[in-house]
């Protein structure tokens, strides 16, 4: 089975649970991985991502 290197909800999931184990470095690194995953698209992150990392980083 693959993943799909694009799937933005997938992302979201590892960072809250990257939230929820106290690891927000690690949500950071998510977040810009997926950022350089989609720059290869010529797109960036959506406002539901944007939101969920803006979320995670006032309640860590």
């Amino acid at each position: 089975m693959t993943h799909d290197p694009y799937a933005e909800p997938l992302y979201r999931s590892v960072m809250q649970l990257q939230a929820e184990l106290g690891q927000p470095d690690a949500v950071h690194r998510t977040y810009r991985l997926l950022a350089a995953r989609l720059a290869d698209l010529d797109t960036e992150p959506d406002d539901e991502t944007h939101r969920l990392l803006a979320n995670l980083q006032r309640h860590p």
